[in-house]
């Protein structure tokens, strides 16, 4: 059995992974990253490229000390948009290393059940985060904020800083979502199962153990046909055989959802 596992690009959150960089940094500290980090411009240098420049990037860093000392103000608001365009990449970025299981420690949320099962015709399946099947995975709840991420550009990749920076990143989303109350799963890709979609896309999904499923919901709307044909597979693999199964049902009275054992 496996669960595909989305990538941020994949995701219907357009500042999915999306930090803000600050650009507190002085002439003194550009002129010593041209020396000592220089591939700390290439963001910077990628995006003159874009507007035109046709020099290489050795011949960039060569005329950079002069333009720092003689043209800073100017300088520093492009290095800033530079920043700004580098935040709005990251989740192309981390798309190429990371893949996310975006999961919900809610059952009977009317706007959870519109948007992801569809329209309260398909199912949520609920799954044991502690699984085996997540053993080298980051596991964790999801922290809702007003603003992005403030980080720092210049924080050593792999050091203590950097790795705490990533991990606000891929645990942060804007508070216009706490409603999802999101606990989140994620993945080095060369940790996943590399495959293809329905469509023929590649995709990337994570084998899942025996006990990894331990329930299903139905929906409200889902077709008796549906639920039969679920039932169905369920009783034909011994896999599943333990999973429970429930049904959403509207209240009565109030606009709610009740989740009722299915019979």
């Amino acid at each position: 059995m496996q669960l595909k596992v989305a990538l941020s690009v994949e995701c219907n959150d357009p500042f999915e992974f999306v930090p803000k960089s600050r650009a507190t940094i002085t002439r003194q500290e550009l002129l010593s990253k041209v020396e000592n980090d220089p591939d700390h411009f290439r963001p910077l240098y990628e995006q003159f490229v874009a507007n035109g420049l046709s020099r290489s990037f050795v011949e960039f860093l060569s005329r950079l000390p002069s333009e720092i000392k003689n043209c800073f103000p100017e300088f520093l608001r492009q290095y800033r948009q530079a920043l700004v365009d580098y935040d709005m990449n990251s989740p192309k970025e981390a798309s190429e290393h990371v893949g996310i299981l975006c999961l919900s420690s809610l059952k009977d949320s009317i706007p959870m059940w519109s948007h992801y099962a569809d329209s309260h015709k398909g199912v949520v399946i609920g799954i044991e985060a502690n699984d085996e099947s997540f053993r080298f995975s980051n596991i964790s709840k999801v922290r809702y904020r007003k603003g992005r991420v403030s980080i720092d550009p210049r924080a050593e990749g792999g050091s203590k800083k950097w790795r705490q920076q990533i991990n606000q990143i891929i645990f942060s989303k804007s508070s216009e979502w706490k409603y999802e109350v999101e606990h989140r799963v994620v993945f080095h890709q060369h940790n996943l199962v590399r495959g293809k979609l329905d469509d023929g896309r590649p995709g990337f999904f994570v084998n899942l153990g025996k006990s990894a499923i331990q329930s299903l919901i139905f929906g409200c709307l889902m077709l008796r046909l549906d639920e039969e044909r679920l039932n169905q597979l369920l009783a034909a693999n011994w896999r599943l055989s333990h999973v429970r199964t429930f049904r959403a049902v509207r209240h009565p009275k109030n606009y709610s959802l009740k989740i009722v054992e299915a019979k």
